[in-house]
């Protein structure tokens, strides 16, 4: 999703997005040149596993590490 908004494929729609893609912004000109590619879920096994398990709500299992991170990774104005 953010892929398609730096690449202004798309529109983001919420707060949270907007500010994702802001990040991404900043760190473009950090770069000589940026390339993004979106790899979808089923051709990536290890992503599609770890959005399964985050969704199931079940517990991990034992040789999966998790950490929850309880605040966003991005700063939103005004909070």
């Amino acid at each position: 999703m953010v892929i398609n908004q730096v690449i202004k494929e798309s529109a983001y729609r919420d707060m949270r997005m907007e500010s994702y893609c802001v990040e991404v912004q900043k760190l473009e000109d950090k770069f000589d040149g940026i390339e993004l590619h979106h790899v979808l879920r089923w051709d990536n096994e290890e992503a599609d596993t770890l959005a399964r398990l985050a969704s199931s709500h079940k517990p991990p299992l034992l040789r999966v590490f998790v950490d929850v991170l309880d605040a966003p990774s991005i700063c939103l104005e005004g909070t």
